[in-house]
C-alpha cells in the first residue's frame, strides 16, 4: 500500500478504488483498464454534447482515422493515449479555452504524459505532429454531429477529418478502446 506521508498533493480514487496522485503520479500505479473505463465515463466537450461522447471514442475514431491515412502503429497508439491524462489528473475534459487560462492544468496534464503514460506505453514525450493535426480536425466533425450549432461562431473551422460519429455506450467505447491499445501493443511488439 502507499505510503501517503511520502506522497506529494492529495489522492483521488481510480475505477478500482486505489488511490491515484496526480500530482505524484507513478506509472505502476494505473492500469490501461483503469484509464480506459476512467476515459469512457468522461464527456467530450465538458458535457456539452447531444449525447455522451467519451473521450475514450474520441481518441478510438482518430486512431482509426489515421491507420486509414496510412499512419503506423506508433502514432496511432499515440492518438489512442494522447488524452490519457485527463483521466489521471482529476480534471477530465477541460476545453482548451479554460486550459490557456488555467495553465496549472496543462502542467499537471503535461507531467503525467511525461512521468506516466509515455514511459509507460513507449510513447514520446513530444505528440507526432498527425497527431495534434488530428486532434483539431476531428473538432470540425464533433462539432458536426454531437454538438449543437453554437450560437457564436467558432474562432477556427479545420478541415474535417470526414468521418462520421455514433453513439457509443461508455461500455463500447472501453472495450473498442482496449480492442486497440491491444491491437496496437501487439502490432508495435511484433515490429
Amino acid at each position: 500500500m502507499t505510503d501517503i506521508a511520502t506522497r506529494k498533493g492529495s489522492w483521488i480514487a481510480l475505477a478500482s478504488g486505489r488511490p491515484w496522485y496526480p500530482l505524484d503520479p507513478r506509472p505502476d500505479e494505473v492500469t490501461v483498464e483503469e484509464i480506459a473505463h476512467h476515459l469512457s465515463n468522461i464527456c467530450r466537450y465538458t458535457g456539452a454534447t447531444l449525447w455522451h461522447y467519451p473521450v475514450s471514442q474520441h481518441a478510438v475514431l482518430m486512431c482509426r482515422w489515421l491507420r486509414s491515412a496510412g499512419h503506423g502503429p506508433m502514432i496511432q497508439m499515440q492518438a489512442l493515449h494522447h488524452d490519457d491524462p485527463e483521466a489521471l489528473s482529476g480534471f477530465g475534459d477541460i476545453v482548451r479555452p479554460v486550459k490557456r487560462m488555467v495553465p496549472l492544468i496543462s502542467e499537471i496534464e503535461d507531467n503525467i504524459w511525461n512521468v506516466v503514460i509515455a514511459p509507460k506505453f513507449g510513447l514520446p514525450f513530444e505528440l507526432d505532429p498527425a497527431v495534434t493535426e488530428a486532434d483539431l480536425r476531428i473538432c470540425a466533425d464533433e462539432k458536426e454531429h454531437v454538438l449543437e450549432p453554437a450560437a457564436i461562431p467558432w474562432k477556427s473551422n479545420p478541415e474535417p477529418l470526414g468521418i462520421s460519429i455514433f453513439y457509443w455506450s461508455q461500455g463500447e467505447a472501453k472495450a473498442q478502446y482496449l480492442s486497440e491499445h491491444y491491437r496496437l501493443q501487439e502490432e508495435i511488439s511484433n515490429g
